[in-house]
């Protein structure tokens, strides 16, 4: 059985028109183009009518064939004359000529009968069917998907009725030409959806044209100038959101680092972009303006703030590196003047309870030095020296008043150590000793008889000074001196002081 009659014996037991498709399925006859084929043969044979609608087999809207109503059955081949018939056993005396002429009468009917039934040839239904496609397209302004693929597929028809036919491949080239055209014109228009639809719809039609496929020149263009837009939005995005975060007067440096770092994603996706640039641009004159204004309103760690946040992208730039250092010069002298003003309140406590130079390392002397060599002009620092000097003074002459040579010789030491070349140090010194030898000249007196001391309960000076006078503790001895300045032991706790001084190790 061919595979015309396997098409026939398929559409006759169909229940209803079937597509091309459901046939091709239904009978097994492949490739579908073959079924084409042979269903626009038999609608020229009249056997069959094709026409758009819907498939009773599949249900979707397509191009249908149904068998004509009288048909009952195809030959393969025009009816012949059959030889059992009783005109060839008539007598023979009916003769020879008689036959020949019923047989030439029979094949003359059933040939017009052919001729009828076969209606018009391939060539002019695919004339027909390429004259109506071009109708129906005309010069589209827009040629759309929709409309390509109908002339597309009319067009390929065409060519399956009557392969070889010149008119459907011209058609064909001048609607690729058109097609190529609409591409272009689309790309150049940034209409990149409707360029992707018609190349899209060209490959379903022509999947073996290489123009087409996703290595083609016209796709391989459209992907680069989507990935373009692509990238252009995203620089946008990017240049929106840092402009957000620079505009306004109240840039800090979160908002300054979050920006730029905008900036920097958008350069690296086009280095080129003027628009970047120009971007930069603003952001360094917002933060210079904003460091400026900062350092004039004496906020030095919002300016520091600011530079740091913008720093790393301007490294090197001679403009920006002299802000840089400006407000680190700045922010370093503000931190020495706040560094100073702590000492120098400390140096006033210590100074208040003297605590000229002892305990080394927090003392009055000590902090008044700090402070100059920080700001050796400080005038704070050289009165407080010289106020420490003067106490010392002080100290040792009320000493000697009360002929504690002990005591004063050590005072004058420390004040030695604070004025190592001055008269005061040398006048006091011989002060000191005159007084050690006018004891020595003096005559010793007799010893009284020993006598039992009556016991005394022990007031709070002599508690103290019983649990501290063998002890080495400077703070105790601190404590002593500070409470009990003129004391019944304030020589020996001065003393003791200067023993537990001298003992201690040098890098202490």
């Amino acid at each position: 059985m061919t595979n015309k009659d396997l098409v026939f014996d398929y559409l006759r037991n169909a229940e209803g028109p079937r597509c091309d498709d459901c046939v091709s399925s239904g009978t097994g006859v492949q490739p579908r183009q073959q079924v084409n084929q042979i269903a626009r043969q038999m609608q020229s044979e009249a056997f069959l009518a094709r026409s758009s609608g819907q498939c009773s087999g599949c249900g979707r809207s397509k191009m249908i064939n149904r068998l004509l109503p009288v048909v009952e059955s195809r030959p393969s081949s025009p009816p012949r004359p059959d030889p059992t018939s009783p005109l060839f056993r008539a007598p023979e005396r009916r003769g020879k000529t008689l036959a020949l002429a019923a047989v030439a009468v029979l094949g003359l009917v059933a040939f017009m009968v052919y001729l009828m039934a076969r209606g018009p040839d391939s060539q002019t239904v695919a004339d027909q069917r390429v004259a109506t496609v071009t109708s129906k397209l005309g010069t589209p302004s827009v040629l759309t998907p929709a409309v390509f693929r109908s002339a597309a597929e009319g067009f390929q028809e065409a060519l399956a009725l009557h392969p070889g036919h010149v008119g459907a491949t011209a058609a064909i080239s001048d609607l690729k030409g058109q097609l190529d055209a609409a591409i272009n014109a689309a790309i150049a228009d940034a209409a990149l959806e409707l360029a992707g639809d018609l190349i899209a719809a060209a490959f379903a039609v022509w999947p073996d044209d290489t123009d087409y496929h996703e290595l083609g020149p016209l796709p391989r263009q459209l992907a680069s100038m989507v990935e373009e837009a692509a990238t252009k939005e995203e620089i946008t995005r990017l240049l929106t959101l840092a402009e957000i975060r620079l505009e306004g007067g109240e840039e800090d440096g979160a908002r300054i680092g979050v920006a730029l770092e905008n900036l920097r994603r958008a350069l690296e996706l086009n280095p080129q972009d003027d628009r970047v640039q120009s971007a930069f641009t603003t952001a360094r004159n917002n933060v210079s303006r904003a460091a400026e204004s900062a350092l004039a309103g004496g906020n030095n760690p919002r300016a520091r703030q600011l530079i740091d946040a913008a720093g790393a992208q301007w490294a090197g730039d001679a403009e920006f590196e002299a802000l840089r250092s400006k407000v680190a010069a700045i922010t370093e002298r503000a931190e020495s003047l706040r560094q100073v003003e702590s000492l120098l309140a400390s140096a006033e406590a210590d100074l208040a309870v003297d605590r000229l130079r002892n305990p080394p390392g927090d003392n009055a002397a000590g902090k008044y030095t700090e402070v100059l060599v920080l700001d050796p002009d400080n005038k704070r620092a050289l009165s407080g020296m010289d106020r420490v000097i003067e106490r010392y003074v002080e100290l040792a002459r009320a000493a000697l008043d009360r002929g504690a040579g002990l005591q004063a010789v050590d005072l004058i030491d420390n004040l030695a150590a604070l004025e190592p070349n001055s008269t005061r140090v040398d006048s006091l010194r011989r002060e000191v000793e005159a007084l050690q030898a006018k004891k020595d000249a003096a005559p010793t007196p007799r010893p009284a008889e020993p006598q039992a001391p009556p016991r005394l309960a022990m007031d709070a000076e002599d508690e103290l000074w019983q649990a501290i006078k063998d002890t080495c503790n400077e703070i105790d001895l601190r404590r002593y001196i500070e409470a009990y300045p003129s004391g019944r032991y304030i020589e020996e706790a001065w003393l003791q002081t200067s023993r537990c001084l001298s003992r201690r190790p040098e890098n202490q």
